[in-house]
């Protein structure tokens, strides 16, 4: 039997990420972005934007990293 395997999202404050694990704690992937600012601080629209803009990139780079497909991810984990 397989290990089951978990993709996390991370959309907090100015970070996006996605991780990709397996049921025993194997890291396969972990890629994220980090919103900022010239002048420092968060923008909360701004930042929505950007998660919106890069959330499609941060997933392939993660499955590429994991060699994985969106079809071998059995459970999706979310931290907003």
């Amino acid at each position: 039997m397989k290990d089951h395997v978990c993709l996390g999202v991370e959309s907090t404050a100015h970070t996006f990420g996605i991780g990709i694990v397996t049921e025993k704690g194997k890291i396969l992937a972990d890629q994220r972005s980090m919103y900022t600012t010239e002048k420092g601080g968060i923008i909360p629209s701004e930042c929505a934007n950007y998660h919106r803009k890069i959330k499609e990139e941060i997933l392939q780079k993660a499955l590429d990293e994991s060699k994985l497909k969106i079809e071998d991810i059995d459970i999706i984990a979310f931290s907003q």
